[in-house]
């Protein structure tokens, strides 16, 4: 659809609530606090895994408000996806310039905790300047993750309630492929912990690259093939069984 002034407004809504809720979210919802790897330092960071609970109310609020409460349409997301995805580029972009340059200046962490400094400004831009910041005592890079994989939803059933608005029907594929994405991401979450040992949770920096990656190439690209479902086609039933075996074995 045409981008207007309040069209680009919305999409800046929806960017920002996102982070906004899934903060109240993980502050509210039952949590325990579990050991991630080792710094450099050699201490541990305690992380609150209730990403699980997170994700799903911040998927279930969504559609209630969309559905039962009738405050937007579902489809709105995906008839203003390019939109979206650059007021999330420009905010991404901001964001990390505020963490890389503003958010050491005022509320540093600890030298140990940064695992490589870099002089050069697109290098500290790119790929941060701190290891695990937090704000207030609230940790962001394993918290980030949340935010991703609630637009990722999002943006899966704004697909399919466009598909269902254009045919009044959903085709194999689109069932396919949201059976999948959400076993992926329960199945993400159930093991929440298990990202604390990522490589970029225990050895990059907060930059850029997670900022954005986490944010915007997540949701994004990971709903490309929601989007290619929307225009109706059918699989065969020997598909169907491809598909599913084919998942089975590569998962």
């Amino acid at each position: 659809k045409t981008m207007t002034f309040a069209s680009s407004l919305n999409c800046l809504l929806i960017t920002l609530l996102i982070p906004i809720v899934a903060t109240f979210l993980t502050i509210l919802t039952p949590s325990s606090l579990q050991k991630g790897a080792q710094l450099h330092d050699k201490s541990h960071i305690l992380y609150k895994t209730n990403g699980l609970w997170v994700v799903v109310l911040g998927t279930v609020f969504y559609l209630f408000g969309g559905s039962v409460l009738e405050l937007y349409s579902l489809s709105y997301l995906a008839e203003h996806w390019t939109e979206l995805l650059m007021v999330n580029v420009a905010f991404n972009t901001t964001l990390t310039a505020l963490l890389v340059w503003v958010k050491p200046a005022i509320s540093p962490e600890p030298k140990e905790s940064t695992s490589t400094h870099y002089d050069q400004w697109y290098m500290q831009f790119w790929c941060g300047t701190e290891l695990n910041p937090h704000i207030a005592g609230f940790e962001l890079k394993f918290f980030w993750y949340r935010c991703g994989f609630i637009l990722w939803s999002m943006l899966n059933i704004s697909f399919w309630a466009q598909q269902m608005n254009m045919y009044h029907s959903t085709s194999v594929p689109m069932l396919l492929y949201q059976f999948v994405s959400y076993f992926y991401i329960v199945d993400a979450f159930w093991h929440e912990i298990g990202m604390a040992f990522m490589f970029d949770i225990i050895e990059e920096n907060f930059g850029f690259m997670l900022v954005w990656g986490d944010y915007c190439w997540i949701p994004f690209v990971f709903s490309l093939p929601a989007m290619f479902c929307v225009d109706k086609f059918e699989y065969s039933l020997l598909q169907v069984v491809a598909f599913l075996v084919g998942f089975s074995v590569g998962f």
